[in-house]
């Protein structure tokens, strides 16, 4: 009974307990997650106002796992004439102190560490249920109605069997896997002035700081940059939606930006994908 209960013990300590993780070779120390975005107003007084979310785990020593160490969001609103700066910094407590699973964090690691992973349906997490639920004639409508073309939909101008093939072709994994496969280039690096919508990653060692980039316009936040090599003029590019899947399962619900890297996101642009090409919605709506 007592070898049983040593077991027991020893197994309960190693799923609750971690240790420290790697990268690139290094010993990972600190993960800072930032969601920023914001816009220039174009007003008389050259208004720019943003905001940006940070969560930082760290490795802690004392419970011996990654813990969120804090979580804060900043709002910043500036003006060019006058010359004026106001900055509002709120910490959220509710979260610090909260442990990340070893599996979690390791996942997000690893797939930083891939530099492409062909997507498809079946490696990027949906599953089918979920796939259905998000490309379903509701949000097929929802996006039309986006681009005011949702008419198209309508008795006067299409029949109910029409209607119910084209819901049903938007539901098709192969259509989307042909989205998928070719939405993402890696050829560029995009630069967009005067609104920034974008998520950084960074991962801090012994030795180094690792830095990842994922921004508009690019969808589902895809690729993400890789500025770790100074060096080189311009960044790397990662092409892996399973680093999407991760952030998602560890950042809070309401982390900025946190929505433009969900499921629901890439649905929404595949089904945009897909009205363009019925010829419903246009590329310049």
């Amino acid at each position: 009974m007592q070898t049983l209960t040593f077991i027991a013990g020893l197994l309960l300590t190693t799923a609750v307990y971690g240790q420290q993780l790697m990268f690139r070779g290094l010993t990972v120390d600190t993960i800072f997650i930032n969601g920023s975005s914001g816009y220039y107003h174009f007003d008389d007084k050259g208004t720019t106002t943003g905001r940006t979310d940070t969560y930082i785990i760290a490795f802690n020593k004392t419970v011996n796992n990654y813990v969120v160490s804090d979580y804060k969001t900043v709002s910043i609103k500036g003006t060019y004439n006058p010359d004026t700066s106001k900055q509002t910094v709120k910490h959220l407590t509710k979260d610090k102190g909260k442990i990340i699973s070893n599996t979690t964090i390791d996942g997000l690691l690893t797939a930083f560490s891939s530099k492409y992973v062909k997507p498809t349906f079946e490696n990027i997490g949906f599953d089918k249920k979920d796939f259905l639920s998000l490309t379903d004639e509701k949000h097929i409508r929802k996006v039309a109605k986006q681009y005011k073309q949702d008419w198209h939909f309508k008795m006067y101008y299409t029949t109910k069997e029409e209607n119910r093939i084209l819901f049903d072709g938007c539901q098709n994994i192969d259509t989307f896997n042909l989205f998928v496969s070719s939405k993402f280039d890696t050829t560029g690096f995009v630069m967009v002035t005067d609104v920034w919508d974008v998520i950084y990653v960074y991962i801090k060692t012994t030795d180094k700081e690792f830095g990842f980039e994922g921004k508009y316009p690019n969808v589902f936040k895809q690729p993400w940059y890789d500025h770790s090599d100074t060096s080189k003029l311009m960044p790397g590019s990662i092409v892996n939606l399973n680093i999407n899947r991760f952030l998602v399962s560890i950042l809070p619900e309401k982390f900025n930006r946190r929505n433009t890297i969900e499921l629901q996101s890439l649905a929404d642009n595949y089904i945009k994908w897909y009205l363009q090409r019925r010829d419903i919605i246009f590329s310049y709506d």
